[in-house]
């Protein structure tokens, strides 16, 4: 059985400056940060509680969140609910400090060694295409 663990790691993926003609084409900067959970746990920490209130006090208006639950296959038989419960507590937790229900959306997916929501925070505009 492997260790549980609880960690977190918040990463910011910003895209490089393209040539001119490719900026025209290439959507605004999107911003991911990453939170892990303990193995078979859709449950936050205190730190990724905090971690998740920066990312919302850096949140403007014009910005949407693609929420994508993971859980790896060694997480059981369960391991596609397991993804989707850990989106949706942190869907949860950031409805509860006042991001509107229509800037998140909610995906999920299992595969090998996955124990995590990505949270990539994206003009608003690409989720309502």
């Amino acid at each position: 059985m492997r260790s549980v663990f609880l960690t977190l790691i918040l990463a910011f993926a910003w895209f490089t400056p393209a040539p001119a003609a490719a900026q025209e084409k290439r959507p605004p900067e999107a911003k991911q940060a990453v939170v892990f959970f303990s193995e078979r746990s859709a449950g936050l920490s205190d730190l990724a509680q905090r971690v998740l209130d920066t990312q919302v006090a850096l949140l403007d208006d014009d910005r949407s969140v693609a929420l994508l639950g993971e859980a790896s296959f060694d997480e059981g038989d369960d391991a596609l609910m397991l993804s989707l419960a850990r989106a949706e507590v942190v869907r949860d937790y950031l409805l509860a400090r006042g991001v509107t229900p229509e800037r998140l959306t909610v995906a999920a997916r299992v595969g090998h060694d996955l124990s995590a929501v990505t949270a990539e925070i994206r003009p608003l505009k690409l989720l309502m295409n």
